[in-house]
Parts: C-alpha cells; sequence; structure tokens
C-alpha cells in the first residue's frame, strides 16, 4: 500500500468514468427488465416488483452510508500508510457489516411480509418470496462487500467495485431476460438472477486480497471513536424517504396506483442516481483527504469549482428529462391499454421533487468527508417525519398526488439545512454562491420547462429516436445553462481552464 494517494485528479476521474459506466449500465437495465415484466406478468406486478426494488436500492444506499463512518477513519492511516491501523478498522468493519447485516436480514423478512399483505389478484406467497428473493439477495450482498467497499472507497479506488459491478448486473440482467422470455415464473428468474449477481462478490475479494496482501480482516479490532450511532440514523432517514412513498401508496392505494408512480420513479429515480454516483460516491473519498490535510483554503477551492459544475448538470439532467418523459411513459407502457399513465401535475412534482432531493449530493460528499454526522443527526430525523407525516395525510386526501406533499416538504427542509451547514460549519463561507447559483439557474429552467410542455422539437415513435434526441437537448441545454452561468460568474472560466490544464499535464 502506498503511502501516498498519486494523482488525486487522474484517481477522481477515473471513477468518474467508471461510476457513469455503472450507472448507464444500471439506467438500461433499470429501464428494460422492469418493461418487460410489466408487459409480460402485469402491472399489478410490475407495482409490487418496482416497489420491493426501491427497498433494494434503500439497502444498497443504507449499506454505503453506514459505512461513511468506517471510511472516514480510514482516511488519515490510508494517507500515512499505517498498515496496522488500518487492519484494525477493517475488522472492526468486518465485525460491524455482520451484526448490522443479520439485523437487515430480519427486516427484509418484515418488509417482505408487510409489501405482500397488499396482495390483490396475486397469490400472498407469490408475492412474499418475490419480495424475500430480491430482498434476502442484497442483505447477503451487503453482509460480504461491504467490508471491502469501505476500504476501496476510503483509498479512492471505488472505480474497481464499480467495475465489478457493470459487469456482474449485465450478466444478471441478460440472464432475467433470456428467463423472462422464455416463460418463466417471476419468482424463479429472480431466484436465478439474484444469484448469479451475488457472485460478483468472489470477484471484489479476489482484488482486494490480491491488490493489498498486507491487509487482514482478522486483527485486533480499533478503538478509534466512530459515530455509528449518528451514521445510523442519517442512513435509516434515507431508506424510509425513498421507500415510503412507495409502501404508502401500496397499502392506501391501488395497485394500478403504485404503477403509475413507480413508472414515472423509475426515470427520476435514475437520473437522481447518476448524480449520486457521479458527485458524491465517487469523490467523498478525495474531499476526505483534503480535510485530513488541514488544508481549508484547498477545500472551499475545490469544492467552488465542483458545486459550480453540479448545479449546471443537476439543472440539465431534470430539465431534459422533463422534456422527455411523456415520450418515455408512451413508449414504455405500450402494451399497457387499460391504465392511463398521464395524470396532471405527475411530471412536474416528481421534478420539484428531483431538484429538491438531488442538490444535497455535493453537500453530503463534503459533510461525509468531514466526519459531520452527529452534528446533523437531528435535522435526518426532522426529515423522516416531515415524510411520512405529509406523505400519509396528503395520500388518504389526495391519492398519488398527495405523496408528493411529504416528499416535496422533507427535501426542501433538508436542502435547506445542508446548504446552510455546509457553507457556515464546513467550508466558513458566505452562503451567497450558493444561493446565487440555485436562483440562476432555476430562473433559467422554469421558462424552458414551460415551453418544453407544449412544443416538441422532434417526433418521437421508438427508442433509438427517444434516446437519440434526448442526447440532442441534453447537449442543448448543457451548452445554454453552462454560457448561462459563466456570465454570471466569469471568474470560472480560470477556474476550469486550470483544472483541464492540470488533467492533462498529469
Amino acid at each position: 500500500m502506498e503511502k501516498q494517494p498519486g494523482n488525486r485528479t487522474k484517481k477522481t476521474v477515473a471513477n468518474f468514468l467508471s461510476s457513469i459506466l455503472f450507472q448507464i449500465t444500471a439506467t438500461f437495465a433499470g429501464f428494460i427488465t422492469p418493461m418487460l415484466i410489466l408487459n409480460i406478468y402485469g402491472a399489478a406486478m410490475f407495482g409490487f416488483s418496482t416497489s420491493v426494488m426501491a427497498v433494494v436500492g434503500g439497502i444498497n444506499l443504507l449499506e454505503i452510508g453506514l459505512g461513511s463512518g468506517l471510511m472516514q477513519a480510514l482516511f488519515r492511516p490510508l494517507h500515512d500508510g499505517n498498515v496496522p491501523q488500518i487492519n484494525g478498522l477493517l475488522a472492526r468493519a468486518k465485525r460491524y457489516y455482520n451484526h448490522s447485516g443479520m439485523l437487515i436480514l430480519l427486516g427484509a423478512a418484515l418488509v417482505a411480509v408487510v409489501y405482500s399483505l397488499n396482495h390483490g389478484s396475486s397469490s400472498f406467497f407469490e408475492l412474499f418470496f418475490l419480495a424475500l428473493t430480491l430482498l434476502f439477495g442484497s442483505a447477503l450482498e451487503y453482509i460480504f462487500i461491504g467490508r471491502f467497499r469501505v476500504l476501496l472507497t476510503a483509498d479512492e479506488k471505488v472505480g474497481v467495485l464499480l467495475n465489478i459491478q457493470t459487469g456482474a448486473l449485465v450478466l444478471s440482467s441478460a440472464i432475467r431476460i433470456v428467463l423472462m422470455s422464455l416463460g418463466v415464473g417471476i419468482v424463479i428468474m429472480q431466484l436465478i438472477a439474484t444469484a448469479v449477481y451475488l457472485l460478483r462478490a468472489i470477484f471484489v475479494a479476489f482484488y482486494v486480497h490480491r491488490k493489498y496482501p498486507q491487509v487482514s480482516f482478522q486483527g485486533e479490532r480499533s478503538t478509534v471513536q466512530i459515530e455509528n450511532t449518528s451514521v445510523f440514523w442519517h442512513n435509516i432517514s434515507n431508506l424510509v424517504v425513498l421507500n415510503a412513498p412507495f409502501l404508502l401508496l401500496l397499502l392506501l392505494t391501488e395497485k394500478v396506483t403504485t404503477s403509475i408512480f413507480a413508472i414515472y420513479a423509475i426515470v427520476y429515480s435514475a437520473i437522481s442516481s447518476i448524480l449520486y454516483a457521479v458527485f458524491s460516491h465517487a469523490v467523498v473519498a478525495g474531499f476526505g483527504k483534503v480535510v485530513a490535510k488541514g488544508d481549508r483554503n484547498a477545500l472551499r477551492k475545490q469544492f467552488d469549482l465542483y458545486e459550480f459544475v453540479f448545479t449546471i448538470c443537476l439543472f440539465v439532467a431534470f430539465v431534459t428529462t422533463t422534456s422527455m418523459i411523456r415520450d418515455f411513459v408512451k413508449i414504455y407502457s405500450a402494451g399497457i391499454s387499460n391504465v392511463n399513465f398521464f395524470l396532471p401535475y405527475i411530471t412536474l412534482l416528481f421534478t420539484i421533487w428531483g431538484l429538491l432531493f438531488s442538490l444535497r449530493y455535493p453537500l453530503i460528499a463534503l459533510l461525509q468527508a468531514d466526519g459531520h454526522f452527529k452534528q446533523t443527526k437531528n435535522s435526518v430525523v426532522i426529515e423522516m417525519l416531515l415524510m411520512i407525516v405529509f406523505s400519509f395525510i396528503g395520500v388518504l386526501l389526495y391519492g398519488l398526488n398527495g405523496v408528493f406533499i411529504g416528499m416535496i416538504i422533507s427535501a426542501a427542509y433538508r436542502a435547506v439545512h445542508l446548504i446552510w451547514y455546509v457553507n457556515k460549519k464546513i467550508l466558513q463561507r458566505k452562503l451567497t454562491t450558493s444561493i446565487r447559483r440555485l436562483a440562476v439557474n432555476t430562473l433559467l429552467a422554469l421558462p424552458i420547462m414551460w415551453y418544453f410542455d407544449g412544443h416538441k422539437l422532434f417526433k418521437i415513435d421508438g427508442w433509438v429516436q427517444l434516446l437519440l434526441y434526448g442526447v440532442v437537448q441534453a447537449f442543448l441545454f448543457l451548452a445554454v445553462f453552462t454560457l448561462a452561468n459563466l456570465l454570471c460568474e466569469w471568474r470560472m472560466v480560470k477556474q476550469l481552464r486550470q483544472f483541464a490544464e492540470h488533467l492533462i499535464k498529469k
């Protein structure tokens, strides 16, 4: 293990590229597999399986988040090359993931029962075993891969993990598609595909043992203080916030309603996941090592450029999605004639929620890098309570649209708190820069979304056209938003040029 981390810029770019490749693969898999489920197994099964997969995604985020405290503790010993301290922390990680994994397995069984209660025309046992297969696969992956993820992410090698995950996802998705085409039942199909996907744990373990021969997970556990309780609340909140809408709709409305929500959620969640992978998960270790050096000025400078680029990409992503979503839903649901997927306001509500929720990602990356879990614990508990209370009341009063009341209120609260906290407590700068950037991009996004709500640049009749014209519109919007932001902050031209020159020279 090298004492010096090497070229951080190259590592960051490599992680970016791996994140993009994985998210593109995950996005296609996340579109194609549910679409086949919708057309082969029906709208009700589509809504149910998508709801369960949202919990699976939540478990994955939970695993990443619960490892944040351990990962943050590894930054300094990795930077110093302190092998005994690294091994002590990894031994602690192994024990931690084993114990918490057992609790997640029990929770997965409980979720499988609750989600299967509203079974409608489907067999309770069919839904139960389907949910159990998906949830247990994710929980077992949590136990076996979590300890390795902590090490690889802290050492800025998350790209390796993502490349292995990309290969496993391609294989697993191909098997699902073949089995569905052969008419195999949904439970057996998911069981086989999940078993294949779990094989990636073997490849990850092999890589770690080969790359880090001096690393051991069997040493004496480190006694370094880690805020596990605070980290736990952060990630339980994320799990609840992301999954409460599905659960409330599944239990309090018809399954068709859940299906309508799910088909839009597939798209908006995919966009949000891409932003998370590229602008949070892939860079948190880089920020962590800058924090470990204690250079607050360098941290402010790096984050300034990072936030500038992220804000542009955030608005471009969601404006493009909003302009294309109706065409996507029309093509995606072409085989379903008895469900109306085009409801008033649903696109607008998803866009508002998506922007408010996703703008937290660079802020969370900095919060995790500096280990501010305990200080912000109360805010995530409040976010979770706002989500549960207002969405529950909203669904009872207004059905599908009502669930967005809690989603938007909770996301807005957390966004405001994070903007204030990160700028004041971590960066120690005024809020003006962050607020100005959000205001500029919002004022630019509103007329663009209004125009494209009633006008189309292209006539779209199939997937190839949707993909092609989506890319064209994304680049068009990227040019518009970049130009507008540079005109408002001309000083960023110099920083972007310096970054590009540094990247090329290295």
